[in-house]
């Protein structure tokens, strides 16, 4: 994946994101707008870490692993909201699980890169890392896509 690709998706992830936080918040739905809330300010923290770490000299030694507490250290925050609001656990549980699935990536990237000194999962982790940040959207976004149908039906049914 191109640079200027990956680019263009982390913005629109990032714009989607914070449209469903203003629908959570418009529809009352605290526990989801704090959720997403956390969502955007751990993005927002990816944002402003990664320019300075990119610069930092020999940073290819441990670029994947800061990454790799980022997202564990992300799961924990995201953990701690679940067990303040166990009503989540339907949709923070995927999330949890795809930022594992995230980490190990990234930790697998790392070992490779660094020990191994290949090249094999360079498009995997290009890859995936866009996945998982649009998995997580998905996640956040059923909730509202089942209010959708819900109220589609009942105009349908009204109707007939």
């Amino acid at each position: 994946m191109t640079i200027e690709l990956a680019t263009i998706f982390l913005e629109l992830n990032f714009v989607i994101l914070c449209l469903i936080c203003g629908i959570y918040f418009v529809l009352r739905k605290s526990a989801l707008w704090k959720l997403t809330i956390l969502l955007i300010a751990i993005d927002l923290t990816a944002r402003i870490i990664h320019k300075p770490l990119f610069n930092v000299e020999n940073v290819r030694f441990f670029w994947y692993l800061v990454w790799a507490i980022f997202n564990l250290a992300s799961l924990l925050v995201i953990y701690k909201i679940t067990i303040a609001n166990p009503n989540l656990q339907k949709v923070t549980l995927p999330i949890g699980f795809l930022i594992i699935i995230g980490s190990f990536i990234t930790l697998g990237r790392h070992f490779e890169r660094n020990i191994t000194d290949t090249n094999f999962l360079k498009q995997i982790y290009s890859v995936s890392d866009q996945a998982v940040g649009w998995l997580i959207i998905a996640y956040l976004f059923a909730p509202i896509a089942l209010l959708l149908v819900k109220s589609i039906r009942g105009r349908i049914s009204a109707k007939h």
